[in-house]
């Protein structure tokens, strides 16, 4: 039977090992991490060591799968400078992974909206947009190389990628040999994809997963949640 997950930051708590004790108090064994549970920023700029094996330590001993970390920014920003320090902050967030005990970040495609990340905007649909999320993607691609880790891509409404058939799409013109594309969140690893590893080209990419995951390629994948 697949194990159940959550988001961590459904329960606020105080400190990190109480978000721990509550998801396992509801009986759940994995969840999608986010810093702000450890009174960090979702995307820090700085993580020391320390308390990123904290974290991962206190997930351990409560037997609890820290399937993905949040690594979410506005890959499309229209101010420059901001997905520079986006992209920046998730070089130093893939750093800590293996502290945290987890080979999975998520992110989302972002939006033209100058002032909300989580709007859409009518130059979401623009091919200018789509190339610069191609763009985006490849550099995130050389942190995950870097780092061995898988990237997961989270549909939005108000994003560039805002439909299955889109992410299909992003996944196909990335081609990378660690994309998965999935419909419920598990913790079934990304080697567990259904496409063989054999159809994948040389690079990678990473998403969502589960066991009823479509074809991969590459290190990039759609991740889609339920909620509990």
């Amino acid at each position: 039977m697949t194990p159940l997950g959550i988001f961590a930051k459904t329960f606020p708590r105080p400190t990190f090992e109480e978000n721990l004790d509550a998801v396992r108090a509801h009986g759940l064994s994995v969840v999608q991490y986010n810093l702000a549970c450890a009174g960090l920023p979702s995307l820090p700029e700085r993580i020391e060591p320390r308390l990123a094996q904290q974290i991962g330590a206190a997930a351990a001993s409560r037997r609890i799968t820290i399937a993905a970390v949040s690594g979410t920014f506005n890959m499309i920003d229209p101010l420059r400078e901001r997905r520079d320090v986006g992209m920046r902050r998730l070089g130093e967030l893939a750093g800590a992974c293996a502290l945290l005990g987890t080979k999975v970040i998520t992110l989302c495609t972002g939006t033209r909206d100058p002032d909300y990340m989580w709007r859409g905007h009518p130059a979401n649909r623009r091919p200018d947009a789509w190339a610069e999320l191609l763009t985006a993607m490849e550099q995130a691609l050389v942190i995950a190389e870097e780092h061995d880790l898988w990237l997961a891509v989270e549909p939005e409404t108000a994003n560039v990628v805002d439909s299955p058939a889109k992410a299909r799409r992003l996944l196909d013109e990335l081609r990378s040999p660690r994309t998965c594309r999935t419909s419920v969140r598990s913790s079934t690893p990304p080697s567990a994809c259904s496409a063989p590893t054999s159809s994948w080209p040389t690079r990678r990419t990473s998403a969502s997963w589960t066991a009823r995951s479509t074809t991969s390629r590459r290190g990039l994948g759609c991740w889609t949640t339920t909620t509990i």
